[in-house]
């Protein structure tokens, strides 16, 4: 849109918060620890990966999906998304993703739409950083596959994943698509061709994991899309 690369990841990891005011906001059920906690759980996050090697994403719907970080990776933390959403945006070291992931929840560029979530989930198999296989509903299969089609250059790849970091129910109203829940985690097919300096591909397709557990080197750090580590789980969530 703007012919700068990389400005979509100037956007998103802006440190500073501009206040996007919505109609019914005064009701939303959340404290300042709770926004607050954003921050503190983002940071939080963000230490503990550079001391990891391996992250595996599992969830009850058959999601089990790993891959490295190294010096071919990159993660940032996402603070720059207003009112209440916070995450930690992976590129993954390509060719050590491996497994299934099950798109229970909705995704971007409606292949997915929130209306159509009581059909069959997507599974997409990747196998050393290709994507193998694609399973599901036939309709949202072929527009998935349409919409990997009109994509220069072509979707082969997981472009990202993100750790979301809010735990405020509120937050989930800002996204129209449905995606970037409070309690999931999402995984995105897309073509980036600069990973080493940049998260989002041009083309990019978050598809969403409910009740997501995370493993960092084995660590559980995420249980049903809580927290569930010392260091962050006493934080405020209401």
């Amino acid at each position: 849109m703007y012919g700068i690369p990389g400005i979509n990841d100037s956007f998103l990891t802006g440190r500073q918060r501009r206040m996007l005011l919505m109609p019914g906001m005064e009701s939303w059920e959340m404290t300042t620890e709770a926004v607050a906690g954003i921050r503190i759980r983002t940071e939080w996050l963000d230490a503990r990966l550079r001391r990891t090697g391996c992250v595996r994403v599992t969830s009850p719907a058959g999601t089990d999906f790993s891959f490295a970080l190294g010096a071919k990776s990159k993660w940032v933390p996402i603070l720059g998304i207003v009112p209440l959403f916070g995450e930690i945006a992976i590129t993954p070291q390509l060719g050590t993703e491996n497994g299934v992931f099950v798109v229970d929840g909705p995704t971007a560029s409606a292949v997915r739409p929130p209306a159509e979530l009581d059909r069959m989930p997507l599974e997409i198999v990747v196998e050393n950083g290709a994507i193998k296989e694609k399973r599901g509903d036939p309709e949202q299969l072929a527009r998935l596959e349409r919409t990997i089609a009109n994509a220069r250059p072509p979707v082969a790849v997981v472009d990202e994943v993100g750790l979301v970091t809010t735990p405020i129910a509120a937050n989930d109203a800002c996204w129209h698509d449905g995606t970037h829940q409070h309690d999931t985690v999402h995984i995105a097919l897309g073509n980036n061709l600069d990973r080493d300096n940049m998260v989002h591909g041009s083309f990019h397709v978050d598809c969403e994991i409910k009740q997501p557990a995370v493993y960092l080197d084995g660590q559980l750090i995420m249980e049903q899309g809580a927290y569930c580590v010392p260091a962050v789980d006493v934080l405020p969530v209401s």
